[in-house]
């Protein structure tokens, strides 16, 4: 996911055309929590032993 900085006039406009577009906050906890169940899980295979 990418944040950034936008003028009222400027988000105006890409919320418009679709270029932009405003999660849910729960949604942004969902996939944070994805992201960190999938690097344990990463990191569990990586140190199980050959």
């Amino acid at each position: 996911m990418k944040v950034a900085e936008r003028s009222r006039v400027v988000l105006g406009h890409e919320l418009m055309s679709g270029a932009s577009t405003i999660l849910d906050d729960n949604q942004i906890f969902d996939r944070a929590l994805q992201a960190v169940i999938g690097n344990l899980r990463h990191m569990r295979e990586q140190s199980k032993p050959a």
